[in-house]
C-alpha cells in the first residue's frame, strides 16, 4: 500500500479592532433633548470578500440606556446620517446593523441576550453587526456629533483553498466540501463564555459538489466557541475522538484509487488545541492533498459499497418509493451509514422483483433517478426487488414488507438497566396471530441482509413458495460457503443459501461487526442490518426482561426451565410472553412463535426443521469465531443467551436504534506524516 502525505497549511487573521473610547462628561445639564448625529462605520478590513459585502450597512437598532431613561430608534434605511433626539445624559449604547427587523423597545438585559438567526445572515447576503459602548450626550442648541462608532460583525469569515497535487492529479480528484455544525443562532453581543453544547442547536451546511482537482470558496458562519483541549499537543491528535461534540469542522470527500476518501478540518486558532471560531476574525485555511495515508486514523478510506438508507422497507397502503443510491461504507467503521455519494458510475440501470412468497403481490416495480417504486395488490407478503447494473448483475437487494404498521412494544428495564423497544412481530410476518405461520415471518442467516422464505405451514418442514415477477415458481438455492465467497460477493448473490460447518463469509477478520454490534451499549445500525429504517437487531440482552432471576447467561440447566421466565400462557406453537419484569400486565405481552430454522450445517444444506417446535431469534453480538448470540425457545426450555453458527437460518425481532452520528476524523492546519 502507498503511503502519502496530507499538508494542510493554516492561517487565521482577525478583523481589525479599533473601536474608539468615547469621553464621560459630567452630566449636569438643562432638560431639553439634544439633536445627536451618530457617526457609524463598519470595522475596517483588508480584502473584503466578493461574496458577500462585509462592510454594507442596510439597517441599524440604536439603543440607549440611562439613569431613567431608555430610548429605541430604528433606521430601516441609514444610506445617510442617523439622527435622533434624546435628553442629555450619560448613556450605555448598543448598536445593531443588519439585523433587518425592528427589534423594538427591550430592556438592556433582553439586547444584551438577543440572538438572530443565522438564514437572516445567508438570506439578505449582509453580516450582522454590533457595537456596545458609552456616550454622554450634552446638552446642545445645535447637532451633537458623537465620535465615530464602528460595529463589529458577529460572524466569521472562512475561506479555503483546496488543491490535489499535481502528481496525484491522475487517482485523486475532490468530489464535494461540506462545514458542519454551524451554528442556528448568534448572540449579538458577546459574553466571553462558550458556545451551546447542545447538537440541535447546529446544523450541517450546504454540500458544495465540486468533481475537480481544486476548489476555493468563501463561506460564514456566527460565531461557535467551543474552548479548548489542553491535553492535545499533536496535530495527529486533533481528532473526532478528541473534539468538543459541537466543533464546527470543515468535511472534504475525495475520490481515490483505494476508495472514497474523507478529510475532516475542525476550525481554530491553531493545529492543536484550539477549537473556536470567533466573530469578526478571518480563518484562511489553505489544504493540498498529496495521497491517502490509511495508517493515519484521523483520515478514513471507505471502500465498502451499499444502497439506499434500509434493506427492507414496510409497505402499508398498496405502494412504497425508496432510495437506492449508491452509497460508500467501511469495515473500519463497522459497516455503519454513512451517506457518502460513491458516485454515479456505481447508479443502477433496472429494477425488478426476485421473489415474492404470494403470486401477483407486486404489479410494478419502475427505478427512476435512484429510486425504486414498488406498487403491489394491497394484499399481506413479502417480496425481494433487485437492483441490477447495465449487464444484469445484481447491485443490491430490499425486502418490500407488505403488512400492517408494527406496534411499538416499549419494554421495561431489563436486569442490565436496558429498556428496549422492540416490535410486535418478526421480520417479515404478516400477523401476530398465535398459531398460524402468518406470524413466522422470514429466516436470515446472521450477518446477512437477505431473508429466505419459511415454512409453508404452521407445523411442517415443507418449504414456502416463491414466485417470479410473472407468476413463475422460484427455487430456494443453496451453495457451499467456499473460503472464497466474501461480504461482497454475497450482495450479488442474495437469493442462495450458504451452508458450511464454520460461517458463511471466509475471513472473520472485522466480520463480528457485519449487524453493527461492536461491543458498545448503543451499537449503530450496519448497512447489512436487515430491519426497517429507525430499527435494528438487537444486542444479546434484548430479550433480557422475561427472565424472572434475571440471568443473561445460564449457571445450570434448572436456569433454562420456561418456569424461570415470565410466561402468560402454555406452549402453542410458541410463547406468549410477558415484557413487563414482573409478569402481571396482560397488556405487556407478547408473541414468539416456534416458526423453527434452516440447518446450514453442511449436514442440512439449508432444509428447514422444527417448524412448530422451536423459536430461535438472532442477536447483533458475536461470540466467537464461528458463533453469534442467540435467544432460544421450546415448550420446555429459554436459553435467552445461546449461540450458533452464522450460517444458521433463524429469525429477526427488530429493535428501535439509536441516532445515526456522523463517523468522522479531523485534519486541521497540520502535515501527516
Amino acid at each position: 500500500m502507498r503511503k502519502y502525505l496530507l499538508a494542510i497549511v493554516g492561517v487565521v487573521l482577525a478583523f481589525a479592532s479599533c473601536s474608539d473610547e468615547l469621553d464621560i462628561y459630567d452630566n449636569g445639564f438643562e432638560q431639553r433633548p439634544t439633536t445627536v448625529n451618530l457617526q457609524l462605520s463598519a470595522e475596517d478590513i483588508d480584502n473584503p470578500s466578493r461574496s458577500m459585502n462585509e462592510n454594507i450597512i442596510k439597517d441599524v437598532n440604536i439603543f440607549l440606556y440611562g439613569d431613567n431613561m431608555n430610548y429605541h430608534f430604528y433606521f430601516s434605511s441609514p444610506q445617510s446620517k442617523l439622527e435622533f433626539e434624546a435628553l442629555p445624559n450619560t448613556y450605555r449604547v448598543y448598536v445593531v446593523a443588519n439585523a433587518h427587523a425592528n427589534i423594538g423597545d427591550i430592556t438592556e438585559q433582553q439586547v444584551r441576550e438577543y440572538q438572530l438567526d443565522s438564514s437572516t445572515m445567508l438570506h439578505n447576503e449582509d453580516i450582522p453587526m454590533s457595537s456596545q459602548t458609552t456616550i454622554f450626550i450634552p446638552p446642545r442648541e445645535g447637532v451633537f456629533t458623537t465620535p465615530g462608532i464602528k460595529v463589529k460583525r458577529i460572524a466569521a469569515r472562512v475561506s479555503f483553498d483546496i488543491k490535489i497535487a499535481a502528481e496525484l492529479s491522475f487517482s485523486i480528484k475532490i468530489r464535494s466540501v461540506q462545514f458542519c455544525n454551524i451554528p442556528r443562532n448568534g448572540a449579538l453581543f458577546s459574553s466571553g463564555e462558550p458556545s451551546s453544547d447542545q447538537s440541535t442547536d447546529y446544523y450541517d451546511g450546504e454540500v458544495f459538489e465540486t468533481p475537480a482537482f481544486s476548489y476555493s470558496k468563501v463561506v460564514y458562519m456566527l460565531e461557535n466557541r467551543q474552548g479548548t483541549v489542553a491535553t492535545i499537543t499533536n496535530q495527529k491528535d486533533k481528532c473526532r475522538e478528541n473534539a468538543p461534540t459541537c466543533a464546527t469542522y470543515m468535511r472534504i470527500v475525495a475520490q481515490g484509487q483505494s476508495g472514497v476518501l474523507e478529510y475532516i478540518v475542525y476550525l481554530g486558532a491553531n493545529n492543536t488545541s484550539d477549537f473556536n471560531v470567533d466573530r469578526n476574525n478571518r480563518y484562511t485555511i489553505n489544504l493540498t492533498i498529496k495521497g491517502e495515508n490509511e495508517i493515519d486514523n484521523r483520515m478514513k478510506v471507505y471502500e465498502g459499497l451499499y444502497y439506499g438508507s434500509a434493506n427492507s422497507i414496510i409497505c402499508t397502503n398498496g405502494q412504497v418509493s425508496f432510495d437506492a443510491a449508491p452509497y460508500r461504507t467501511s469495515k473500519s467503521i463497522a459497516y455503519g451509514y454513512t451517506n457518502i455519494l460513491a458516485g454515479y458510475e456505481y447508479e443502477a440501470a433496472s429494477a425488478s422483483v426476485l421473489w415474492q412468497d404470494v403470486r401477483g403481490l407486486v404489479t410494478k416495480v419502475n427505478y427512476y433517478n435512484n429510486r425504486v417504486t414498488v406498487t403491489t395488490n394491497g394484499g399481506r407478503g413479502n417480496a425481494v426487488v433487485a437492483i441490477y447494473d447495465s449487464e444484469n448483475t445484481i447491485l443490491w437487494s430490499f425486502h418490500v414488507w407488505c403488512t400492517e404498521t408494527p406496534r411499538n412494544c416499549e419494554y421495561a428495564p431489563n436486569s442490565l438497566g436496558r429498556a428496549y423497544v422492540v416490535m410486535d412481530r418478526n421480520l417479515g410476518a404478516t400477523t401476530t396471530t398465535v398459531a398460524s405461520n402468518t406470524s413466522y415471518g422470514l429466516l436470515y442467516q446472521w450477518g446477512r441482509k437477505d431473508p429466505f422464505v419459511g415454512s409453508m405451514n404452521a407445523t411442517t418442514n415443507t418449504d414456502g413458495k416463491m414466485y417470479s415477477y410473472s407468476g413463475g415458481e422460484v427455487k430456494f438455492e443453496v451453495q457451499y460457503a467456499t473460503p472464497e465467497i466474501s461480504v461482497e460477493s454475497v450482495r450479488a448473490t442474495p437469493k442462495t443459501f450458504y451452508y458450511g460447518n464454520s460461517n458463511w463469509f471466509g475471513d472473520v477478520s472485522k466480520n463480528e461487526f457485519l449487524w453493527g454490534d461492536s461491543g458498545i451499549d448503543n451499537p449503530q445500525k450496519s448497512v447489512y442490518d436487515p430491519c426497517p429504517e429507525g430499527y435494528k437487531v438487537g444486542k444479546n440482552d434484548w430479550m433480557l426482561v422475561i427472565s424472572i432471576n434475571g440471568k443473561l447467561n445460564a449457571g445450570s440447566s434448572a436456569d433454562l426451565s420456561t418456569g424461570n421466565y415470565y410466561t402468560y400462557s402454555t406452549f402453542n406453537l410458541g410463547w406468549r410472553l410477558y415484557y413487563d419484569n414482573k409478569g402481571t400486565n396482560s397488556s405487556k405481552v407478547s408473541y414468539f412463535p416456534a416458526a423453527g430454522i434452516r440447518d446450514g450445517y453442511s449436514s442440512g444444506k439449508g432444509v428447514l426443521k422444527s417448524v412448530g417446535v422451536q423459536a430461535n431469534y438472532w442477536s447483533s453480538t458475536w461470540r466467537s469465531s464461528s458463533r453469534a448470540y442467540i435467544t432460544y425457545l421450546n415448550a420446555s426450555t429459554v436459553a435467552i443467551s445461546a449461540s450458533h453458527s452464522p450460517t444458521m437460518g433463524m429469525r429477526v425481532r427488530c429493535v428501535k436504534s439509536p441516532e445515526i452520528t456522523k463517523l468522522t476524523d479531523v485534519i486541521n492546519n497540520q502535515n501527516i506524516k
